[in-house]
């Protein structure tokens, strides 16, 4: 089990290791473990672990109030986010990419968040999964301190908590179906067995086919087989229907929601789509780095709705 430490409390600042959000600057690094991966895949072994001041205190304490409420009513807190901040610095530039968000992801729940581009969801969702650090502000996974821990534990955090899937699928173009899926179940403690992931998302009959001889609905569906076989408690999906059409992505969608039903995983899913939201138990809305809005859905939506 991951545990965090008091030590190694670190800004983010761009030169480290964490520097940059994803439409500013490359943030993954290759973990070389066969000549297989080519390197526009790099992703994939980091993915499983390898206005004035006034306005702002009324608008801080808005979203407090929320979060109360929520708390008073909810199950656990999976993560907790406390004023957390970004800022990435590039020379005398300084870009805010999020601002003194506050906001809480309880288990068992499909969570949408939604935003135009650059308000702040993505580099929000890399907070949460580990893959950035906030330049100010706390986050907690249970009782664990995300901000105060070291590289090595937020690598341990990654591959025994929590799955990532994100718009383009980064499937090894040489491997196979179950063969990429059993890239994570090779390292992962209590795995799912690869063939059954697939087969959740309805993949069964196209385990031996390589990427290139699958759509790209069925490319998102191996790449969240992928993230499910090692039984992730949280499951953080960047955009995973941006590249998809509408038919297509609603299958996408019915296997997220699949996913949260059958394997009671929590999920994140960011999105500039409103008509995502519907699908969701909460939905928050984020503007310039803000948490805007959190709602509640009294009935949700299936994807075909």
């Amino acid at each position: 089990m991951w545990r965090g430490t008091e030590s190694d409390r670190r800004t983010g600042k761009a030169g480290s290791p964490h520097a940059g959000a994803s439409q500013f600057c490359t943030r993954y690094s290759l973990d070389q473990r066969d000549t297989i991966i080519p390197a526009h895949n790099e992703a994939v072994w980091n993915m499983v672990g390898g206005g004035c001041c006034r306005l702002r205190v009324e608008r801080r304490l808005k979203i407090e109030e929320i979060v109360t409420e929520e708390n008073q009513n909810s199950p656990e807190a999976v993560f907790q986010v406390r004023d957390v901040s970004k800022i990435y610095r590039m020379g005398d530039v300084e870009v805010h990419a999020l601002r003194g968000v506050d906001l809480s992801l309880y288990a068992g729940e499909l969570m949408v968040l939604l935003g135009a581009s650059g308000s702040g969801k993505s580099t929000l969702l890399n907070i949460l999964g580990g893959l950035d650090v906030p330049t100010s502000g706390e986050v907690h996974y249970a009782d664990h301190a995300l901000t105060s821990a070291n590289e090595e534990e937020l690598t341990q955090f990654r591959r025994e908590h929590v799955g990532f899937v994100f718009q383009f699928y980064n499937l090894i173009p040489s491997l196979t179906a179950l063969e990429n899926v059993s890239l994570v179940t090779e390292i992962a403690d209590d795995p799912m067995d690869p063939a059954d992931a697939l087969d959740l998302v309805g993949l069964g009959d196209r385990t031996n086919h390589f990427p290139a001889q699958l759509s790209g609905g069925e490319q998102q569906r191996v790449a969240i087989a992928r993230a499910i076989a090692k039984k992730p408690d949280v499951l953080l999906c960047d955009e995973p229907t941006g590249a998809l059409d509408y038919s297509t992505g609603k299958l996408v969608l019915d296997v997220l929601v699949r996913v949260n039903h059958e394997l009671h995983t929590t999920i994140a899913v960011i999105t500039h789509n409103a008509a995502i939201a519907g699908m969701a138990d909460r939905v928050v809305r984020m503007s310039s780095g803000q948490v805007v809005e959190v709602a509640q859905n009294a009935r949700k939506l299936s994807p075909g709705n």
